[in-house]
């Protein structure tokens, strides 16, 4: 019997105009770099008691739509994601380029959206549907990806093909042009150009909840920002002395461990590719404002490796909100798409 390619694979995504009103012509089509949704189903093995030595009953708990998938960041359809990941979205500019901020908010958007998933000859839709989490990453000379963590509330499986005209796979965001602008608290920012690898975790940490019948509702409990990336340098000091920097806060000689929390920021800059239409994608901690200091970090001292290469740090933590309410991440992709068409 012939097998069905898993090869051919396309994502949909399109706004919802209301609950449960699934969108037939989504906005934006791009080729699945990996992943799947579908039913997932929690059980519990229970053992009771009845006439029967060792009866087991096999209780099915939180079924629901899952799926993990990753995509390319494309520049059209990222401010959407991201809009349903963290909840706030802004738009200035009239006309291309269009300037798209997204900051961390308490909720998501109410009315989820609609995704179409094509996995060989096969058309699913799934409505009401939710981000859980967003990891956004990339190393250097490389694409950068997100993989999104989905929920959704209904599906339809073999529906027609919607309406949709395929996002090429260009233009998209590279690992190119970046800068990072990394600083301890009270520190002033120390640019660095050579990085390695970056990644943030927008983790909204969905809840699946029961009432008064079958149909689950989501609750948004939570907003966490994870980061992590590894810098190199060109020498061994300067190594040193932003870790002693991110440490202590402190490079004198010698410098002291501090007990306090080590508090910093960061500015990631990403270069479109291919380059020009003055399209860009900068991902910071904070709001984007000097001294904006809520990424709760730790660094790795560097290391001698036996077997050569460049010298690296790594530095990961989470981004907090601060006592003034500053937020935990701020997103800006510059493109030639209208808010509209996001919210």
């Amino acid at each position: 019997m012939a097998g069905i390619s898993r090869k051919k694979g396309l994502l949909a995504f399109g706004k919802q105009s209301g609950a449960g009103v699934p969108n037939t012509s989504p906005a934006w089509t791009v080729p699945i770099v990996s992943g799947g949704v579908g039913i997932v189903r929690e059980s519990d093995e229970l053992q009771v008691t009845s006439q029967n030595t060792g009866h087991r009953v096999r209780a099915i708990k939180n079924a629901h739509l899952e799926g993990d998938i990753t995509i390319l960041a494309h520049e059209d359809v990222l401010p959407f994601l991201l809009y349903h990941a963290m909840g706030d979205l802004t738009t200035t500019g009239v006309g291309d380029p269009y300037t798209h901020e997204l900051v961390m908010a308490d909720t998501i958007p109410t009315v989820g959206m609609t995704v179409y998933s094509l996995v060989g000859d096969s058309w699913e839709q799934y409505i009401d549907t939710r981000i859980q989490k967003a990891v956004i990453s990339g190393a250097s000379g490389e694409q950068i990806t997100i993989a999104l963590t989905l929920q959704a509330g209904s599906m339809s499986s073999d529906v027609a093909a919607p309406t949709f005209s395929e996002e090429d796979v260009e233009p998209r965001y590279k690992f190119m042009t970046s800068v990072l602008k990394a600083k301890a608290v009270g520190a002033s920012p120390t640019v660095k150009t050579n990085i390695e690898s970056f990644e943030v975790t927008i983790d909204r940490n969905l809840e699946v909840i029961y009432g008064t019948c079958l149909t689950p509702s989501l609750m948004v409990p939570e907003r966490i920002v994870e980061t992590s990336m590894t810098m190199r340098y060109d020498d061994a000091s300067e190594g040193w002395d932003y870790y002693l920097n991110s440490i202590s806060g402190d490079t004198s000689s010698p410098a002291t461990p501090s007990q306090d929390v080590a508090l910093g920021s960061f500015d990631v800059t990403f270069g479109r590719h291919p380059a020009g239409g003055g399209h860009s994608f900068q991902i910071q901690s904070g709001d984007g404002s000097t001294g904006a200091d809520c990424w709760d970090y730790d660094v790795a001292r560097p290391t001698a490796d036996p077997g050569g290469g460049s010298l690296s740090m790594d530095a990961a933590g989470r981004c907090v909100t601060d006592a003034t309410g500053t937020t935990e991440l701020t997103v800006t992709v510059v493109n030639g798409t209208a808010g509209t068409a996001y919210e």
